[in-house]
């Protein structure tokens, strides 16, 4: 028996279907730098029932098979072409952000030499200098982000130049964007406890909002969670500060946060939302993702009562 899971794993339909506008006929002419093959591994992995892991993993192995030798010859390329590759390492980016933490800076880079490219024979679309600037922000390069922006004029870029750490702002480890007492963006490293237990939950979607709802409607979830400390997460992938507000708005007992960088949250996985983590000194004891009425409480009563037994003996919801 099927049935729909309530989370809100990443889900690209709406994504490749603005991508297709960056493969057209004349890019198929490519023969051997860039083969027809490579489009068709990537509609074949977007409609799989695998997961974003497997998915990035069959996207990278398509990209190496394809994309790289087209990236060896751009003055070779045709203007549509081109075009067309930076679709392609755009979308091996993107997959890369929750599913591929290595190879992010190699996609990076692609996106980089094909957009220069495109920059110096003045073909660059305003959609792809937002998509490379929005890409080196949420990768927090800012310097290089910063230097786009002056030498590629035209788009309306967004100022995100409230997202970029001070001198005294520490990045190692877990950190993270909050709203201080003044509603002001602050970067913050200190949300994981040093000892203990702790919970993270990823959120940033409707179904962790109905989530959140129902854990504080119901006063022995509530409660349960109010034993320990909860991280609640946003993938650093999420830029609208604004989205931040609303959940805050939403949920001032449980203030958000957006991860500076996913890969630096050890054992927080980004690709379905909402998803609790549980975790004791350190080290993930248990998680599981999806919110469903009923079984998703008894399974967080459990979780937490495995890192924090004094959170009671009775585990199942009244």
């Amino acid at each position: 028996m099927f049935r729909v899971r309530r989370d809100c794993a990443i889900r690209l339909v709406g994504f490749f279907h603005l991508f297709a506008i960056f493969v057209p006929a004349s890019a198929m002419s490519m023969g051997e730098r860039l083969p027809v093959r490579f489009w068709d591994d990537v509609a074949r992995v977007r409609v799989e029932n695998i997961s974003p892991v497997e998915k990035s993993a069959s996207i990278k192995l398509a990209y190496q098979n394809a994309a790289l030798t087209a990236l060896r010859h751009l003055d070779r390329l045709g203007v549509e072409e081109l075009h067309a590759l930076f679709g392609a390492v755009k979308t091996s980016n993107f997959f890369a952000q929750t599913a591929d933490y290595p190879s992010r800076v190699r996609y990076r880079e692609a996106m980089m030499r094909v957009f220069d490219e495109m920059a110096k024979r003045k073909v660059a679309k305003v959609a792809e200098a937002e998509a490379y600037y929005e890409a080196l922000v949420v990768a927090r390069d800012f310097d290089r982000a910063g230097r786009l922006v002056k030498a590629f004029r035209g788009p309306e870029y967004v100022d995100y130049s409230h997202l970029i750490p001070s001198p005294a702002d520490k990045l190692d480890g877990s950190t993270g964007y909050v709203l201080n007492n003044e509603n002001v963006v602050q970067l913050r490293s200190d949300a994981i406890p040093k000892s203990g237990s702790y919970v993270v939950v990823v959120v940033g979607c409707h179904f962790a909002e109905d989530a959140a709802r129902s854990i504080r409607s119901d006063p022995q979830l509530a409660e349960a969670l109010s034993r320990v400390p909860v991280i609640w997460i946003m993938s650093a992938n999420e830029l609208d500060e604004r989205v931040l507000r609303d959940w805050n708005d939403a949920f001032p007992e449980y203030p958000g946060m957006i991860a500076f960088d996913n890969a630096k949250w050890e054992g927080v996985d980004f690709n379905a939302i909402p998803a609790f983590h549980f975790f004791r000194e350190g080290k993930k004891v248990s998680s599981f993702s999806g919110w469903e009425p009923g079984e998703s409480g008894a399974a967080l009563l459990r979780s937490i009562a495995s890192i924090v037994p004094e959170a009671g003996e009775d585990v199942s919801p009244d």
